[in-house]
C-alpha cells in the first residue's frame, strides 16, 4: 500500500513539473504575441537585432505581468491536485471541478493581464500627450518604456493579493476536503471582499497617478513631468515611477488590512459600517498626503545634506540618471520603513 502511494506521489511530482513547464512556455509565447499586437507598425525582430532596449523593457514587462497572474491562478489547483494529502481527500469530482475552475480562471487571468497592460498604456498616453507609443518605442525612447512598465508592474503588484483572494473564493479549503464536507461553488463573503478591495485599489492607483504628477510638477518648476518623459528623461521617469510604487505599497497595506472591526462585528448595521469605511479612508488619505510631503522633503534634503554642492532638481532636469536613480530608490526605501508604523497607527484609531 505504501509502495503504491509512493509511486503515485512520484507521478504527481512529474506531472506537476511538466505542467509548470507548459504553462511557463505558454506565458512566454503570449507575452511576445502581445507585443506584436500592441506595438503595431514595428518589426520587433529587427528592432531587437538593432539593440532596441525600449522594446526589450516592454516585452519583459508583458511576460512578468502574465506570469504573476497565471501563477496566482494555478496555485490553488496545484495545492488541491498535488497536495500532500492527495489520497486522503481528493475525489474524481473534486479534481474535475478544480481543473474546470483552473481553466476558467486561466482565461480570466490572461484577460485581466491584457486589460492591465492595455489600460496602463492608454492611461499614460492620455495624460502625457504621447500620440503613438509604438513610434516612441521604435525611436528607442527608454523613458516611455520604463513608465509604461512601471505602471503595469505596480498595478500588478497591487492587485495580485486581492486577485488571489478572489481565486481562493472559488476553491474549497483543504480542511473541508479532509473531512469530506460539501463546499459551495463560491464563498460569497470572500468573493465580495476581494471585489471591494480590487475596486478600491484601482481607484487609489488612478488618484496616486495624478497626485504624483501634480506634486512633481510643482517641485520641478519650469517644466512638466509628461514633457520630460517625451524628451526621454530617464531620471524623471525613475522618480515618478518610484513615487507611485512607494505610495501604492502603503495603500495596499491599508486596503488589504481593512480593519476587522469595520466588517466583522455582527451587531453593526449597514449605515454604521459605511460610516466606518468612510472615516477609515478619509484618515488613510490624510495620512497618505502627509507621507508624500515628508517623503519628498526628507529624501531630497537628506541627499543635499551629504552632497551640498549638487542641485538635485537642476540635475534631474539635465537628465542625470545617477541622481534620479538614487532619489527614486530613497523614496521607495523611505516608505518601506514607515509602512508598518502607519498601519499600526490606523489600527489604534477608534471607530464608531
Amino acid at each position: 500500500m505504501m509502495a503504491i502511494s509512493y509511486y503515485i506521489n512520484i507521478l504527481s511530482c512529474i506531472v506537476e513539473f511538466f505542467l509548470a513547464i507548459i504553462l511557463c512556455l505558454g506565458t512566454f509565447f503570449i507575452g511576445f504575441k502581445l507585443s506584436y499586437y500592441l506595438l503595431k507598425d514595428m518589426d520587433n525582430k529587427l528592432e531587437l537585432k538593432n539593440n532596441n532596449i525600449a522594446l526589450a523593457i516592454l516585452e519583459i514587462s508583458y511576460i512578468i505581468v502574465f506570469s504573476i497572474f497565471i501563477m496566482v491562478t494555478i496555485t490553488p489547483t496545484m495545492k488541491l491536485i498535488f497536495g500532500k494529502h492527495y489520497n486522503s481527500y481528493n475525489s474524481i469530482n473534486v479534481l474535475i471541478l478544480a481543473i474546470l475552475k483552473t481553466v476558467i480562471f486561466y482565461v480570466i487571468s490572461i484577460s485581466l493581464s491584457f486589460l492591465i497592460i492595455f489600460c496602463s498604456t492608454k492611461f499614460l498616453l492620455m495624460l502625457s500627450g504621447i500620440i503613438d507609443e509604438s513610434k516612441e518605442v521604435k525611436k528607442g525612447n527608454i523613458s516611455v518604456s520604463l513608465i509604461l512598465s512601471s505602471f503595469m508592474l505596480t498595478i500588478t503588484y497591487t492587485l495580485v493579493s486581492p486577485f488571489r483572494l478572489l481565486i481562493d473564493s472559488f476553491f474549497p479549503p483543504v480542511e473541508e476536503l479532509k473531512f469530506g464536507l460539501q463546499s459551495h461553488f463560491i464563498n460569497i463573503s470572500l468573493f465580495l471582499e476581494s471585489i471591494l478591495k480590487i475596486g478600491i485599489l484601482i481607484v487609489s492607483f488612478i488618484y496616486i497617478f495624478f497626485i504624483s504628477f501634480f506634486i512633481l510638477n510643482k517641485i520641478m518648476k519650469g517644466t512638466k513631468v509628461d514633457k520630460e518623459i517625451r524628451k526621454d528623461n530617464v531620471s524623471v521617469t525613475i522618480i515618478v515611477s518610484s513615487l507611485i510604487f512607494a505610495l501604492m505599497f502603503i495603500i495596499k497595506k491599508l486596503v488589504i488590512y481593512l480593519p476587522d472591526k469595520i466588517f466583522l462585528i455582527e451587531d453593526l448595521n449597514m449605515d454604521t459600517i459605511l460610516l466606518n469605511m468612510l472615516f477609515y479612508f478619509v484618515v488613510s488619505f490624510l495620512i497618505l498626503h502627509i507621507v508624500i510631503i515628508l517623503n519628498i522633503f526628507l529624501v531630497i534634503n537628506s541627499f543635499r545634506f551629504v552632497y551640498k554642492d549638487i542641485n538635485v532638481i537642476r540635475e534631474i532636469k539635465l537628465k542625470k540618471i545617477s541622481i534620479g536613480l538614487i532619489i527614486g530608490i530613497m523614496i521607495i526605501i523611505f516608505n518601506f520603513f514607515i509602512a508598518d508604523g502607519i498601519l499600526n497607527f490606523i489600527k489604534i484609531i477608534p471607530f464608531i
